[in-house]
């Protein structure tokens, strides 16, 4: 079971800031994350024979085609400045 003091050991090593009116939720939510990796950890999981086939599914041939000039991709573009789509930082 997650504690408390594991969720602030968590925090300052992520270098996030959990409100004391966080904390419960935090520990709650990591509590069933552990609890999830228990499940999975306890599955059954048929050994391997050697037999089995792992080739990768067959593609189309991979063949250079004609595609867009730059021109073309960025005619419709708001910004087109220095050859590339600008976009504004988010966050």
């Amino acid at each position: 079971m997650i504690t408390s003091e594991d969720v602030i050991k968590i925090a300052k090593l992520s270098m996030l800031e959990i409100g004391e009116d966080e904390l419960e939720s935090y520990r709650e939510e990591l509590d069933s994350i552990v609890a999830f990796a228990d499940t999975i950890a306890q599955a059954e999981i048929p050994a391997l024979t050697g037999e089995e086939d792992f080739s990768l599914p067959r593609y189309r041939e991979d063949t250079a085609r004609p595609s867009d000039t730059q021109e073309d991709v960025l005619r419709n573009a708001s910004n087109p400045d220095f050859g590339y789509f600008a976009v504004q930082k988010q966050g």
